[in-house]
């Protein structure tokens, strides 16, 4: 032993040659045996067969963080935060893109409606050159051209449909032995107003394509708003997602690193004869539990991030846990609270579909009725010999149209539609109300299971963590078990994962109960 003494150590092993003074001065034979024993441990044990235990386990860690090495190699990626992260969806999303065709195509509608009210312009002429007679032995020929032009329109807001026409004709008749030569000139122009009574009284037909598509432009804009609203929520939630599996794959590197640590302890004291094999192979089937679980989350991450790369680098942007942690307080304080249907975009929009209906319903009925109307004319003429723009007589008329088509099947069938489909309405009103009312009730009642639970997972985490030092006390003072201190540990990890779950949980019951109230931003 006094040989021994005289045993040099390098400068960097200050530590064992205290531990070696001690296992000197030691009275106990015992006791130097096991301090012997633990010196010789840890003298050669960095540096000896055990260091390769895990080797195939080193290389797995390593292979955990070699994504994080080749992006920082490839320079630090800047943060997205959610606001930009929504603007961005916003301008590259090809469904939003093509829910804004509906309402194009309705804007497009209103401008075809107004095709009643146009007006209208017509024109014609003819030349021409006749031989006819006067008498049976009277015979010559009459040649001339008249053309004509109007303008009419239809006022829909009155129904009233006013007509100018304007004619010029010019004949002359030459070569009969009864009749001399002569031209004449012949123009004239009428206006003609004609009221509708029954059919289209104030407008209720010429007016209705405008209107209706008015109403329907209204309808599609709220339809806009939701499509748009419920597409930008599964965006919104896998934003929220993407930051899940990264805090978790962060958790999940922490738990390997530290079950490394307890198993190439572990591996130490096996060698040694300090630790049974049950406790080697324990550790080593904790290292590789979160390994697979490791995997698993790498894979679910990299499957959002290819979907978001679809509209912008994910390479070159990282989500901000700051928002996380934001929208998790916000959903948390938030008092998720029964909000009546009536004031929701979806009761809204039965509602303007319901107006729309109505109103095309009393547009049918009026189109059962007859057509009379009632019309007055005027028309001011001239006939000379000469060309004159002199329209110096006048003529006036007065008189009334009556039309009715017996049976009128195609009017009663169309209102027909229209009665069923209110009918179709009110039941689709009861069925949206019913399911608006069973989705409010179990976001109130997830949301209020979710917050229970976090608290007391809050309170269970602090309890394990608690329990998990004191056991690393106890087993460096061989009063538990290794398989107690691993249990401990992974009942911390997987806590630390549930919480993250539940807070995440409890943001996607937030943005759809905003959806659902209409209360989203």
């Amino acid at each position: 032993m006094k040989g021994l003494t005289k045993f040099k150590v390098n400068s960097k092993c200050s530590m064992m040659h205290n531990l070696f003074r001690k296992i000197v001065q030691s009275g106990d034979l015992n006791l130097r045996r096991f301090f012997l024993v633990l010196f010789i441990i840890c003298l050669f044990a960095p540096h000896g067969l055990v260091s390769h235990a895990f080797a195939g386990d080193e290389q797995t860690v390593k292979e955990v963080r070699q994504n994080d090495v080749t992006e920082k190699s490839l320079g630090k990626p800047e943060n997205i935060s959610f606001n930009s992260y929504i603007k961005l969806i916003n301008e590259k999303l090809p469904e939003l893109k093509s829910n804004r065709i509906a309402l194009l195509q309705a804007e497009n509608e209103i401008n075809r409606s107004k095709s009643t009210g146009d007006v209208n312009l017509s024109a014609g002429g003819e030349s021409y050159r006749n031989n006819t007679y006067s008498g049976i032995n009277d015979k010559g020929n009459v040649n001339g051209y008249n053309f004509y032009g109007g303008l009419s329109k239809t006022l829909t807001g009155t129904g009233t449909d006013v007509e100018l026409k304007y004619n010029y004709d010019k004949y002359s008749y030459k070569k009969f032995s009864t009749i001399n030569d002569y031209t004449a000139h012949n123009p004239s122009l009428t206006l003609k107003v004609t009221q509708p009574l029954l059919y289209n009284f104030l407008g209720k037909v010429s007016s209705y394509s405008e209107k209706n598509a008015k109403l329907q432009y209204e309808i599609e804009k709220i339809k806009l708003q939701e499509n748009n609203k419920s597409t930008l929520n599964s965006y919104k939630k896998l934003y929220f997602q993407w930051i899940l599996y990264k805090e978790i794959l962060k958790e999940l590197s922490d738990a390997i690193n530290n079950s490394k640590k307890l198993a190439a302890l572990t591996a130490r004291r096996y060698k040694a004869g300090l630790s049974d094999n049950d406790d080697y192979q324990a550790a080593r089937v904790s290292v590789y539990g979160y390994e697979v679980q490791y995997r698993e989350y790498q894979n679910s991450l990299k499957a959002i991030e290819n979907q978001m790369s679809l509209y912008f680098s994910v390479r070159n942007n990282m989500p901000l846990k700051e928002e996380f942690e934001k929208f998790y307080d916000l959903s948390n304080k938030i008092k998720f609270e029964t909000v009546d249907f009536s004031r929701t975009k979806s009761a809204e929009i039965i509602r303007k579909t319901m107006m729309e209906l109505s109103y095309s319903k009393s547009v049918y009925r009026n189109m059962l009725l007859p057509q009379l109307n009632v019309y007055g004319q005027i028309a001011g003429e001239n006939m000379s010999q000469e060309y004159s723009s002199d329209l110096k007589d006048r003529d006036y008329s007065v008189g009334f149209e009556f039309t009715y088509p017996l049976g009128n099947h195609s009017a009663q069938s169309s209102l027909k539609d229209i009665e069923l489909e209110i009918k179709s309405l009110n039941h689709e009103y009861e069925e949206t109300l019913n399911s608006y009312r069973k989705n409010l009730w179990n976001y109130v009642s997830e949301s209020g299971n979710l917050k229970e639970r976090l608290v007391i997972k809050s309170e269970s985490q602090k309890a394990l963590k608690s329990q998990l030092d004191t056991e690393k006390t106890k087993y460096r003072q061989a009063r538990v078990t290794l398989s107690d201190l691993i249990d401990t540990q992974n009942s911390l990890t997987s806590g630390e994962i549930d919480m993250l779950g539940y807070k995440y949980s409890l943001i996607c019951c937030y943005i759809d109960y905003m959806d659902l109230t209409d209360q989203g931003r």
